[in-house]
This record gives C-alpha cells, sequence and structure tokens, in this order.
C-alpha cells in the first residue's frame, strides 16, 4: 500500500511510531526511541547533536512609543527553567516574560508595554549548555545520539531516522577477571602470605554521564592503586578489603553519553 505525505514543509516530520527498547536485560529504567522522519530534499541537513545556539533570541515591534509585540527569532535549547529576558531600550518600563516550549522559549508575552521607545531590544538569559540537546518528543529525557542517513522517497522528499536516548543510571554487574591478589604481611604474627594470580569475582560499576566532546575530560577516574607484586608489601590490607582490579575505563556509550566503568575484587 502507498503511502502519502501532506503539507510537508521545510521543517523534519516525524512519521509513524516511534519504536522503543531497553538496552540492558536486567535494567529497564532507560529507553532508546527510534524515530522516522521525512523532509523536503533541498532543505535537509544533518542535525547536531548539541545545539550550535542554545540561547534563545526575539525581536521587537514598536508602536506609539511602547512596546507591540516580541517574535521568537531562535527558540534555542537546554533551558531547565523559564528563560529570563530583559527589556532593555531608549524608554521605560518595558517588561516582558518568556513561555516556555519544553526546553525551549516558545513566545513572549508583554506584560507592560512601556512609554518612550523608538528601539527596544529582547535579550534572553543563557541556558545550561549541558542541557542543549534536541530530545524525543515522545521523551523529553531522550537526547538525540545518532541519525542515519538520507534516502530519497521519489518527490523531492527525503527519509531518515534519528536515535535517542536517556542516560542511565548506575548499573552492577557481576563478572569473573584475572586478577593477581597481593601479598599480605601479618605484623602481629610475623606470618605473610604471598601472592597469587586467579580468576575472581568481580563487582561491575557502570556510571553514565552527559558531556559535550570539550569537558568529557571532567569525568573523574579512579586508578588502581594495589600492589602486584608477590612479596608481602601491603602491611595494611585486610582479607575482605575491596579494591579496584584495575584502573577506570571509559568509554563512549551513545552520542554524548559516556560510560565508566570500575571494576572491583575482595582480597582474599
Amino acid at each position: 500500500m502507498a503511502v502519502s505525505y501532506h503539507n510537508i514543509t521545510s521543517n523534519a516530520i516525524r512519521t509513524g511510531s516511534p519504536r522503543i527498547r531497553l538496552p540492558f536485560q536486567s535494567h529497564n529504567e532507560c529507553q532508546i526511541i527510534e524515530e522516522d522522519y521525512v523532509q523536503k530534499a533541498a532543505d535537509f541537513a544533518n542535525a547536531t547533536r548539541l545545539s550550535e545556539s542554545g540561547t534563545a533570541a526575539c525581536s521587537v515591534t514598536l508602536s506609539g512609543g511602547g512596546w507591540y509585540s516580541v517574535a521568537v527569532t531562535e527558540p534555542g535549547s537546554g533551558y531547565t527553567a523559564v528563560a529570563t529576558l530583559t527589556a532593555a531600550g531608549d524608554g521605560s518600563g518595558a517588561v516582558v516574560s518568556g513561555v516556555m516550549d519544553g526546553d525551549r522559549l516558545g513566545s513572549v508575552v508583554i506584560v507592560a508595554a512601556g512609554t518612550g521607545y523608538t528601539s527596544g531590544t529582547c535579550t534572553a538569559s543563557v541556558p545550561d549548555t549541558s542541557h542543549a540537546w534536541q530530545r524525543s518528543a515522545n521523551n523529553f529525557n531522550a537526547l538525540m545520539v545518532e541519525e542515519g542517513a538520507s534516502r530519497g522517497i521519489g518527490c523531492g522528499l527525503v527519509q531518515f531516522t534519528r536515535v535517542f536516548a536517556e542516560v542511565p543510571p548506575q548499573r552492577i554487574e557481576y563478572e569473573q577477571v584475572s586478577y593477581q591478589q597481593p601479598a599480605i604481611y601479618s605484623t602481629a604474627t610475623i606470618e605473610s602470605k604471598e601472592g597469587y594470580s586467579g580468576l575472581f569475582l568481580a563487582k561491575a560499576t557502570y556510571d553514565y554521564f552527559l558531556k559535550t566532546p570539550t569537558t568529557v575530560d571532567t569525568i573523574l577516574l579512579s586508578t588502581a592503586t594495589h600492589s602486584t607484586e608477590k612479596t608481602p608489601t601491603l602491611p595494611t590490607a585486610n582479607s575482605g578489603d575491596v579494591v579496584l582490579a584495575a584502573d577506570d575505563s571509559l568509554s563512549r556509550w551513545m552520542g554524548d553519553i559516556w560510560e565508566r566503568k570500575s571494576v572491583e575484587v575482595t582480597i582474599q
């Protein structure tokens, strides 16, 4: 059966129903959403994950020395609260208020028109850029992490898929790792236990961070400080102590969501 598209504009139009999946079998607190879009081929451009200009912008129309209307020329993105709007110009008394559309500025309400204006400007506060990613219309907490290649479908239209993902909460898994138990020296009994290697059950903790490419280095990584020598060099170690089996690792999970893995073992 042929699919008909009507009223296609320069903006991307979502088609069909979103496809939702859960990335982890043992956790269901995180969604990955795939959405299909159609757009005029002449207007298509790959979207950026992080808004190039997150701050909203407005233009002011005056009438009779007062503020008559304020149009949103750039909605911005990443606002976690109502954007603060500052009215300025050569007159006095103008007051405006923002109405939000999700994390963007949707419209501006003139609270007071003021008097004596021949020019006026409306300036929006800077949003939290850590929230300026494009988001799914089906789940505001899901950020765009991938956009597929466009494919022509005729009549000057292209179709493409965008993938959105929530930042997963911390999760814990258990796995076996190769690890060399440190040697232990007892000052009480003047006895020592030589270190030895083997496979041990380890606790793997996964933490997730939403970071721009320039702020990835702010994620803290811990370094394993235990001794792997077979001589008794850990006089303060105790059986049952939990230590890092290796240095923390960091990898890109999806898009600008990063995964830190920390693996811990118990001294035996």
